[in-house]
C-alpha cells in the first residue's frame, strides 16, 4: 500500500514523552526511515529535529534502504554524537541481475559507495544486513558473488534466509526452481563464512571500551547482566549495584562470533 509517515511534531512529541518516563534509548522505526517525507522534512531532518527538541540520550533508526541512503543522512550518522554508531543496510543478494529481479532498485556498485562513504566518515561504525539465498533462476556464481561482497563488507552481523514463497508478493510468481537441498547447503555456508567475520570483526573491539545500555541480566544467569554497545552489540559482563537503564562504561576482554564480554572501566 501506500507509504505514511507521522508528523514530526508527533514524532517529537511522542519521544520527549518516553524521556520523560526515563527511556534511555529509542529506535525510529520504518519498513525504509530514507523515504520519510513530512511537509518538507525528510529523514535526516527529522533525527536532527529529534536531537534538538529533545533530550534523548541515544537514538537509533532502522530500517535503511539502499536504493535512497543519503550523503546528508550519513553526514547526520557521522556528526551527531548521540546517534549510536550502527547501520542495519540489507544487501539481499551480491548478484545484480537478482537484485533487479528481487525489484531492490539498486546495484552492488552503488551499495558498496554506500559502505565506502560510511567507514570514510565514521571512525567506528557497526554494518548488519539482510541476505537470502535460493532466489528463484540463482545461479551458484550469483550465490558465490553474495560471498564476495559478504567478504569485501565484513559484516558484523546478519540475518540470514533461505528462499520461501511469501504468498501476494511478486516473487510468488516465480517458479520457486532452487532445489531445498541447495537452498541448505548455500545458508550452510553463507552462515560459516558470516560467523567467521563477526568473529574477527569482534576480536577487535577486545580492549576497548565501550559505553553500553544495561537491559537486565543473561538469559543464562542471574549473575551476568546484559548491556548492549554503541553498536548495537551485546556485552555481558559482572558487577554489583548496577541497575537495568544505566549507561556504563565496559571494557571489553573477549569476544566469540555474537556476543562481547567486558568488564567495569572503574577510571572512566
Amino acid at each position: 500500500g501506500k507509504e505514511r509517515a507521522h508528523s514530526a511534531e508527533q514524532i517529537v512529541k511522542n519521544v520527549n514523552r518516553l524521556v520523560d518516563d526515563g527511556v534511555i534509548e529509542i529506535t525510529l522505526l520504518g519498513q525504509n526511515v530514507n523515504s520519510y517525507q513530512y511537509n518538507n522534512i525528510d529523514f535526516p531532518d527529522l533525527l536532527k529535529l529529534v536531537l534538538k527538541e529533545t533530550k534523548v540520550p541515544r537514538l537509533r533508526f532502522m530500517t535503511s534502504h539502499p536504493k535512497d541512503l543519503s550523503e546528508k543522512l550519513i553526514d547526520v550518522l557521522a556528526d551527531e554524537p548521540r546517534m549510536m554508531p550502527h547501520i542495519h543496510l540489507p544487501l539481499q543478494s551480491g548478484s545484480n541481475r537478482i537484485l533487479k529481479k528481487m525489484g531492490r532498485a539498486y546495484k552492488i556498485e552503488h551499495y558498496l559507495n554506500i559502505v565506502e562513504s560510511l567507514r570514510t566518515k565514521m571512525d567506528y561504525l557497526s554494518i548488519t544486513t539482510d541476505l537470502i539465498v535460493g532466489f528463484p533462476t540463482e545461479k551458484e556464481n550469483e550465490f558465490e558473488q553474495t560471498l564476495d561482497v559478504v567478504r569485501q563488507v565484513k559484516y558484523d552481523a546478519a540475518f540470514m534466509f533461505r528462499y520461501s514463497v511469501r504468498p501476494g508478493t511478486t516473487a510468488s510468481r516465480y517458479d520457486d526452481d532452487i532445489p531445498e537441498d541447495i537452498k541448505i547447503q548455500r545458508l550452510n555456508k553463507l552462515i560459516a563464512l558470516q560467523q567467521k567475520i563477526a568473529f574477527e570483526s569482534n576480536q577487535r573491539e577486545v580492549g576497548q571500551i565501550r559505553f553500553c545500555l544495561v537491559e537486565g541480566y543473561s538469559r543464562r544467569s542471574d549473575d551476568i547482566l546484559r548491556a548492549r554497545s554503541e553498536g548495537n552489540k551485546t556485552v555481558l559482563f559482572q558487577a554489583e549495584n548496577i541497575n537495568k537503564g544505566e549507561i556504563v562504561p565496559l571494557r571489553i576482554t573477549s569476544a566469540d562470533a555474537f556476543t562481547l564480554h567486558g568488564e567495569i572501566e572503574e577510571k572512566s
